[in-house]
C-alpha cells in the first residue's frame, strides 16, 4: 500500500476524503508519535485497530495536510505533525483551520463564508459544481 502526497501545485485542486474527520487525523498523528517513527501501515492498523480502508483514507488526509510522511511504507510524524503532537488542543483548530483553507470543499466553504457570514452544504455543492462545469468547458 502507498500512499501519493498531493501538493497545491498539482494541476487538479485537493479533495480531502470525505469520509475522514479532523479527529481521526489528530488521533492518528498522536498514535503515530506513540507508536515511533517508520511504522508500517500495517504495523499501525494492527496496532491501533483501525480498519485498513479507514486508515488509508485518514492517512491520506494526513499526508495532504503535512502532518503525515510516508517514505517506501514507512509512516513518520513531519516537522508539522511533531509540532501539532506538541501544542494544545486549543491551537490544534487554530492549526488545522489554516491547513485545510486550500482543500476542497473547505475553500469553497470558505469562500462562501467570507462573502455572506454563513452557508450550508448545499450552498458549497452548488458553488463547487459550478467551479468544476466552468473548469470542464476551458
Amino acid at each position: 500500500m502507498t500512499l501519493s502526497r498531493a501538493t497545491a501545485s498539482d494541476s487538479k485542486p485537493l479533495m480531502m476524503p470525505g469520509n475522514v474527520r479532523a479527529i481521526q487525523v489528530v488521533s492518528l498523528v498522536d498514535d503515530l508519535g506513540e507508536l515511533g517513527t517508520g511504522v508500517r501501515i500495517s504495523e499501525l492498523a494492527k496496532k491501533t485497530g483501525i480498519d485498513s480502508q479507514v486508515l488509508i483514507s485518514v492517512l491520506s488526509a494526513g499526508e495532504m495536510l503535512g502532518l503525515i510522511e510516508n517514505e517506501n511504507g514507512n509512516l513518520f510524524l513531519s516537522e508539522e505533525g511533531l509540532k501539532l503532537k506538541e501544542v494544545q488542543m486549543a491551537k490544534v483548530s487554530a492549526i488545522l483551520k489554516e491547513k485545510v483553507a486550500p482543500i476542497e470543499p473547505f475553500r469553497t466553504a470558505i469562500d462562501l463564508a467570507s462573502k455572506g457570514g454563513r452557508t450550508t452544504a448545499g450552498e458549497i455543492a452548488k458553488t463547487k459544481g459550478s467551479r468544476h462545469r466552468m473548469a470542464l468547458q476551458t
